[in-house]
């Protein structure tokens, strides 16, 4: 990987090494979410998501019903605004991806260029930043905003097909809890 030394960044000198790689996947919809997806969890170090969904070379070959899942994830548990900022940084001018639309970064070597966090909660688990990724609006717009825009029916039918879901499980907890009460009310007469 290229090695970048001797670069003044906000008065500080700093050596960059890239540590992300090239790679050639279907140009699908679903393909690029789930490039998407595997950018923000996986290519920072976080392992949160089921393997099929982040296989952005075949996830076109997933039922469905696992499609549907990698375009819930993207837009009720994983959009871009929980991880901007903290670990996933814009670069307009593209300085820091080169000839590239997005790279990937070791803390260490970013951390004077960057106000970093050492530490986020995503999908509800909190996490040292290890990894970071810098992006050009280009790369946001070709593998999220495109991709859900095409498919903003789809999007509809799978978001409120999750809202249901979520009402019956809270419903579902109620009735528990309703019942829980009306046992230990009749044990205590």
């Amino acid at each position: 990987f290229p090695i970048m030394s001797g670069l003044v960044l906000g008065g500080q000198e700093t050596t960059l090494k890239k540590t992300g790689r090239r790679v050639t996947f279907p140009q699908r919809d679903i393909n690029k979410l789930s490039y998407y997806l595997y950018c923000v969890t996986v290519g920072v170090g976080l392992d949160i998501i089921k393997d099929d969904l982040v296989d952005y070379r075949n996830a076109h070959r997933l039922p469905s019903s696992r499609q549907d899942a990698i375009f819930e994830l993207a837009v009720a548990d994983f959009s871009p605004d929980v991880f901007i900022d903290k670990l996933i940084y814009l670069d307009p001018q593209g300085a820091l991806c080169g000839g590239t639309s997005n790279e990937f970064y070791s803390v260490t070597q970013v951390q004077s260029l960057l106000a970093i966090q050492r530490q986020v909660v995503i999908g509800g688990q909190k996490t040292q930043v290890a990894k970071i990724m810098v992006f050009r609006k280009v790369w946001l717009d070709q593998n999220y905003v495109t991709p859900l825009k095409r498919n903003r029916r789809r999007v509809n039918r799978v978001l409120n097909r999750a809202q249901k879901r979520k009402e019956a499980a809270a419903d579902d907890a109620l009735a528990s809890i309703l019942a829980g009460l009306l046992i230990a009310a009749a044990k205590d007469k």
